[in-house]
């Protein structure tokens, strides 16, 4: 069972995750159509990790390998640099799989 402080840090990280998705949302969908142009195959993947209970959960992100176009893969390779292609797991925050600190880089 949940303590009252475990169930507070959950809902503000939902929350905030929420929050970040709506922010993001126009840079997101930008970006989910740049890589269906450009690329063959998703735009958004899901890879399976382990999250600190060991449990398996998926967590979304762009797909900025394999097939397409030489702008596809110059623009992976920005997304990968600075991070952007892990935007879509603020998902699997909202839905409580991940913490918020994982997404962040924090730990």
């Amino acid at each position: 069972m949940k303590t009252a402080e475990q169930f507070r840090t959950t809902l503000i990280e939902r929350v905030v995750g929420i929050a970040f998705l709506v922010v993001l949302l126009p840079l997101l969908l930008s970006i989910a159509l740049l890589i269906a142009i450009t690329a063959v195959g998703p735009a958004i993947i899901s890879d399976e990790v382990h999250n600190d209970d060991g449990a398996v959960i998926r967590r979304l992100r762009f797909r900025t390998t394999g097939s397409g176009s030489p702008f596809f893969r110059a623009a992976g390779r920005l997304l990968r640099k600075y991070q952007i292609d892990e935007l879509p797991a603020f998902w699997s925050v909202v839905r409580g799989d991940i913490r918020l600190c994982e997404i962040l880089k924090l730990k």
